[in-house]
């Protein structure tokens, strides 16, 4: 489990310009992080041990081939329609 506050509270502002505080205890405090780590160029893999990261990155590569597998064998995606 990777290193991280058990509390933390983020302020700023609603999308009508309000002031806006968030609390968060526990799981939710990962929640609030992890957009903020990818701004910030940081993957939720930095934020693990080496012994977890090392454990996570095996388990990637053993599920990479099934994965692909499955992607390929989806239907393409319609594109969006341009907006104009």
């Amino acid at each position: 489990m990777p290193a991280q506050a058990r509390d933390h509270t983020a302020a700023g502002g609603d999308k009508g310009g309000s002031p806006l505080v968030i609390e968060a205890k526990g799981c939710f405090v990962r929640c609030l992080q992890h957009p903020t780590d990818h701004l910030e160029g940081q993957l939720y893999l930095d934020r693990l041990s080496k012994r977890d990261r090392k454990d996570a990155l095996r388990r990637t590569a053993e599920r990479r081939e099934a994965v692909l597998a499955r992607r390929a064998a989806r239907p393409p995606r319609r594109r969006a329609r341009q907006l104009s």
